[in-house]
């Protein structure tokens, strides 16, 4: 058949060794549809393992006689490896394969048998939890709590301007205010200078006049000083009521954080560990299942005799290999039993063949051993449940202990801001207690100081003339003004200095209510991120399956759909996890009248496409084509041949490459322009 009009740069080419169950094999893969054809137990699977590897997927197994195994892609011009090695009990992956986070292409682009999107469709299972795992939730909580932190933030400090900005003119005013009276003082004390230059009074001071002076400079130096105490006085007041308002709004946010004890986060903290753990065993249990049951199936369908090769004399065969790595309590690899009647091919064509139980040693008929290995998959699909069930605990754990941890941190932070803050406020009240002593202490001394100069005044008024009298009072008088003159300076520096902050806070407002809507509308974002996915999910998979039925033509299903529910509080604080996907099926009879079904009553020709359109729509709604070029396609043997060849078709029209593994009765309803490649691989 054609191998298509493409040029053959845009070609993959893989190479593969001790892979599944390939010993080696090259395959070129061509743009477009790409169709393995062969019956049971050619390797198709092990192929796709192979490709699944190089491109970074988790669905690939290492050869059960080989310690070590490489797949090798090539495209576009880089290469992707995936390596495995045989430890101990365990397959070691390696190399530099196309992904390094797997989880998206597992669930939505390599669509094998064990998918699990394939998987939780056909059992019912949680949809919604299954298209949204990709989703890191906790960090888009995290991400709105420490939001909602900084728009508090932002709204108190804009409170804060608002607050002063109100003050600004009561400012403005009194800074002219204050240049009015410093005007005026200077003109006063201009005019007492020059009354004192003119002064005709020449008389020589007497001692009294000389201590007059003394103390008159003496109490204009404590006058300054004590306006300066005030000042920072009032400072110091007003600030304490500063940080005593802090510590209120401090105490009440405390309030509303749980406090959490380090019990019960060790308990989560354990409890997550638990569940890693036992995470750990269901995957290397349901791997080991997975290469025993694929193994096994192989030797069943293989009809070159490597039932004569699963046991050697010496114990070097694939029962010794198989042996040191499967639990003896999993059905694993048969034997056959080497009694030298008839050649092993003849004893594999008939299920009612005796075997040899290579665990036990227990002879069982062929039949016997495939129903063995039905239970075993039966098994497996328990694993499977068990694995969902314990991954959604450790889900709900980490999203616990995000939130423990966050409450921990935010409490602690906080608490050491309250010991600073209270630390602050005592030192302010020592300082408060220090400058009101201090000040009485300079009310003292002015007292007792003008009160000496109202003495020595009396003394010189009573021995001196009125007009020297009259020269000490304009002395007097200008000393004060000049007191005066200087408090006002600086008063007038300091509101100065207040409304340009004031001023420049106020320009700066604007950056903050900027700020303050991108964090609002970050926060209208985060908030329905999820749901937004959610709607995309369900709307992709309701418009795809809508065009899949009609053109798979189901004679009796009208509609096949999922409602989104359980969504009320996506616009409130957080993000919502309630929502949950119910599909809905609806049925037409043959007289035309519609009726609602269930999932579990579809045909496994329906539950198997339901899946597919199910997994298309992750693949979608994930933007998975932008990292990953290839969907690979598996297990469709449920579907008639023209469907597939319809689906397939469908199919393609999402991914340069669609790798899909056929029986070769279903390949015949392809059309030419797909490549084919059949084994030898």
């Amino acid at each position: 058949m054609s191998e298509g009009m493409r040029s053959p740069e845009e070609r993959a080419a893989l190479s593969v060794r001790n892979v599944g169950g390939i010993d080696a094999a090259e395959v070129t893969f061509g743009p477009g549809v790409n169709v393995l054809v062969g019956r049971n137990a050619t390797n198709r699977t092990s192929l796709l393992q192979a490709v699944i590897g190089a491109l970074g997927g988790s669905s690939v197994s290492l050869k059960g006689d080989a310690d070590e195994g490489v797949s090798t892609l090539t495209l576009a011009g880089e290469t992707y490896t995936r390596r495995l090695r045989r430890e101990g009990q365990t397959v070691v992956t390696s190399g530099d394969p196309l992904l390094d986070d797997p989880e998206v292409a597992d669930l939505f682009a390599f669509l094998i048998e064990s998918n699990e999107a394939r998987r939780t469709v056909a059992r019912t299972g949680d949809l919604r939890e299954l298209i949204m795992s990709p989703v890191d939730t906790d960090e888009i909580e995290a991400e709105i709590r420490q939001s909602k932190r900084r728009q508090s933030d932002l709204e108190a400090e804009i409170r804060s301007i608002d607050d002063e900005a109100e003050q600004l003119p009561e400012l403005v005013q009194r800074r002219s205010s204050l240049e009015d009276d410093i005007e005026r003082k200077e003109n006063e004390l201009e005019e007492l200078r020059a009354e004192i230059a003119d002064s005709d009074a020449r008389s020589t001071e007497s001692d009294a006049d000389e201590e007059l002076d003394e103390k008159l400079d003496a109490r204009q130096q404590l006058e300054s000083t004590r306006e300066a105490v005030t000042f920072d006085l009032q400072t110091e007041r007003q600030s304490l009521e500063s940080l005593q308002a802090d510590r209120d709004e401090l105490d009440a946010e405390l309030e509303d954080i749980q406090e959490v004890s380090d019990q019960r986060l060790q308990t989560v903290r354990s409890r997550l560990n638990g569940a890693r753990e036992r995470q750990n065993v269901l995957e290397s249990t349901i791997n080991q299942m997975q290469n025993i049951i694929q193994f096994n199936e192989e030797q069943l369908e293989d009809e070159e005799g490597l039932f004569g090769k699963l046991q050697t004399e010496d114990g070097s065969g694939l029962f010794g290999s198989l042996r040191s790595e499967a639990s003896t309590d999993l059905l694993g690899a048969l034997r056959t039993e080497h009694d030298g009647k008839g050649s092993v091919t003849d004893r594999l064509v008939d299920d009612q063949q005796i075997l040899t139980c290579w665990t036990c040693g227990s002879r069982v008929k062929k039949a016997r051993i495939r129903q063995m290995v039905g239970e075993l998959r039966d098994v497996r699909a328990d694993q499977f449940d068990l694995l969902n069930e314990v991954e959604a605990e450790i889900r709900e754990l980490k999203g616990t202990k995000a939130e423990l941890e966050e409450a921990t941190k935010r409490r602690e932070e906080l608490e050491r801001k309250r010991t600073r803050l209270d630390q602050e406020i005592d030192t302010r009240h020592e300082r408060i207690q220090e400058l009101e002593t201090r000040k009485d202490a300079l009310d003292e001394e002015i007292d007792d100081l003008s009160a000496e100069i109202e003495r020595l005044r009396t003394e010189i008024d009573a021995t001196e003339e009125d007009d020297y009298s009259t020269l000490l009072q304009l002395q007097e008088d200008a000393k004060r003004l000049e007191v005066e003159v200087e408090r006002h300076r600086d008063e007038l520096d300091d509101v100065t200095a207040q409304i340009e902050t004031v001023e420049e806070r106020i320009d700066r407002r604007d950056e903050l209510e900027t700020e303050r809507e991108e964090l609002r509308e970050r926060l209208t974002d985060l908030r329905q991120r999820v749901g937004e996915i959610e709607r995309r999910a369900v709307n992709e998979f309701n418009e795809r399956m809508a065009e899949i039925l009609d053109m798979l033509e189901y004679s009796n299903i009208e509609r096949i759909w999922i409602e989104r529910v359980g969504t009320a509080d996506e616009d409130e604080r957080s993000i919502s996890t309630d929502a949950s996907f119910d599909i809905h099926v609806v049925r037409t009879t043959d007289s035309g009248s519609s009726y609602r079904d269930t999932i579990a009553h579809l045909s496994e020709s329906e539950r198997e496409v339901t899946g597919l359109v199910f997994a298309l729509a992750g693949y979608l709604v994930h933007d998975v084509h932008e990292s990953m070029p290839f969907i690979v396609l598996d297990s469709l043997e449920a579907i008639d041949s023209e469907r597939i060849a319809r689906l397939v078709d469908y199919l393609s029209e999402y991914a340069d490459y669609l790798v899909v593994a056929l029986l070769p009765e279903d390949a015949q309803a392809l059309g030419d322009e797909c490549h084919y490649r059949s084994p030898p691989w």
